[in-house]
């Protein structure tokens, strides 16, 4: 159900039936329950008193919002993970940072989101702090999220993650929790600027075209 609503099949706003659910993911009403309950606690879905769950409808200031306590915490956990990254483990990151500098394919948006996914969720582990991990895990589903909703707003294009490496493998943390606020803040800039413009203040609805 994750990947349904990540791949955007099921859009915002949308109430959702678990027979009709459980019929299409080829399971039973009691399994769909505990899903609901986990999606509810990372946000992905609301329940509504007496008219059922329904997809979540994010506001921009709602994102913002959340784009700005990624950046808290990621950049908290960078600066943790420069007393514990390993030799092996910086080499994986920067595999990882040269597929993220390559141009999208057309078709590669998806891989690249799940490519720069989990670049940030490496970088979390090494920091060695499953509760930063645990807070951290619903922030990421915004990206992938919104470059389902609103396409032509929430553009994904490439961009440096080697820098952050660097900084990483320094063992300054300091440098390395201000290398990733300054990689996360300027990316969003402009998004939330044609998201703005285009929704205002208010709810963001799908702009996919069949």
């Amino acid at each position: 159900m994750l990947d349904l609503i990540l791949s955007g099949e099921i859009a915002a706003g949308t109430r959702l039936d678990q027979r009709q659910l459980a019929k299409r993911l080829e399971t039973t009403t009691a399994p769909l329950r505990e899903a609901f309950s986990a999606l509810e606690n990372e946000g992905l879905l609301v329940r509504q008193q007496g008219l059922g769950v329904f997809c979540r409808v994010y506001t921009v200031p709602e994102i913002e919002e959340m784009v700005e306590i990624r950046g808290v915490l990621e950049s908290l956990a960078a600066r943790r993970a420069t007393a514990h990254i390993t030799a092996v483990e910086a080499n994986e990151l920067r595999e990882i940072a040269m597929q993220l500098s390559q141009p999208i394919k057309p078709d590669g948006v998806s891989e690249f989101l799940q490519c720069h996914v989990g670049f940030h969720k490496r970088v979390i582990q090494i920091s060695r702090s499953p509760r930063l991990q645990a807070l951290l895990e619903f922030h990421h589903f915004v990206d992938v999220v919104l470059a389902n909703i609103a396409p032509q707003l929430w553009k994904i294009e490439p961009h440096d993650h080697l820098g952050l490496v660097n900084a990483l493998e320094s063992g300054n943390p300091e440098w390395a929790e201000q290398a990733m606020r300054n990689h996360i803040a300027p990316t969003y800039q402009k998004r939330f600027a044609a998201l703005r413009a285009r929704f205002g203040e208010g709810p963001i609805f799908s702009q996919r075209t069949a």
